[in-house]
């Protein structure tokens, strides 16, 4: 399997109508046609969605939408599913590792994230194993301007009703200069502009600290769509 792009998530969220006001007037998403559910949808482009609050008892993700190349992509995907989550990111989905280094964790511990990229972008996938815990912690929104981000972040520290969650900074591995806010689902949304797109004979580093400048954790613990595993 050779996976193209991330195209689209959906969540379920007992609040996910919040998204109604919250989509447009913080991150500029378009609100398209509610789904059958009561779904709300949201639009960055010419796609019909690129995320999907649905209606649920609980916050949680619901499902990840990977896009291939094609139809005969497509088709040869469904017959190799397997999920040592290693395995499956690489040998399944077909993503490359683009890096994985020490970072503080927002819990205030040091873990390993692994970061997983399918085209020039950096990364459209990262995961941290953190023992007996399971969910997502944040979602990345880029806009093309960096402007925009000034204005969220303008906007957002002028509301108390969005916390932000770590400051405006820029990471070490990469250009995007971003902060995280909460949603109102309850996961984080990276916010930012400037993300590098990478040649073809990228050669990977390590680099010796996880951020530039900037990025301090400003909210207690993980986002509360981590949750501890239940069998």
């Amino acid at each position: 399997m050779k996976i193209h792009a991330l195209g689209y998530l959906g969540f379920e969220s007992p609040r996910h109508e919040q998204w109604l006001t919250f989509g447009p007037e913080v991150l500029g998403l378009q609100v398209g046609e509610r789904g059958a559910d009561g779904a709300v949808h949201l639009r960055m482009d010419e796609r019909h969605r690129r995320l999907s609050i649905h209606p649920g008892e609980e916050e949680r993700l619901a499902y990840v939408g990977w896009e291939l190349a094609g139809r005969a992509a497509f088709e040869e995907a469904v017959t190799e599913i397997t999920p040592e989550l290693e395995e499956f990111a690489t040998g399944v989905l077909g993503l490359e590792l683009f890096g994985g280094w020490t970072s503080a964790t927002p819990d205030g511990a040091v873990a390993g994230p692994q970061f997983y990229r399918c085209n020039p972008r950096t990364h459209c996938l990262g995961y941290v194993g953190v023992p007996g815990m399971r969910g997502v912690q944040h979602i990345a929104i880029e806009s093309t301007h960096l402007d925009d981000v000034g204005r969220a972040w303008d906007l957002v520290q002028e509301r108390d009703d969005i916390p932000v969650t770590v400051t405006l900074g820029r990471h070490m591995s990469d250009t995007l200069i971003s902060f995280y806010m909460r949603s109102p689902t309850g996961f984080d949304i990276e916010f930012g502009a400037g993300g590098e797109l990478l040649p073809v004979d990228f050669v990977q580093t390590s680099p010796a600290t996880s951020e530039a400048w900037g990025h301090k954790f400003v909210a207690d613990g993980w986002a509360p769509t981590v949750r501890p595993h239940t069998p």
